[in-house]
């Protein structure tokens, strides 16, 4: 009862956090440079 409501909020970002940030950002960065790479090469050979 002497836990502040601020380390309850802490506590769910955390573990809200980690999990989301952590698949967008590998995903985004490798599927980035792919389909720019693909567009590309689909047009030069035609």
């Amino acid at each position: 009862m002497t836990k502040p409501p601020s380390e309850d909020d802490g506590v769910k970002r955390m573990l809200k956090t980690p999990p989301k940030p952590h698949v967008p950002k590998k995903d985004k960065p490798k599927a980035s440079p792919k389909p720019p790479k693909q567009r590309i090469n689909r047009h030069q050979g035609r």
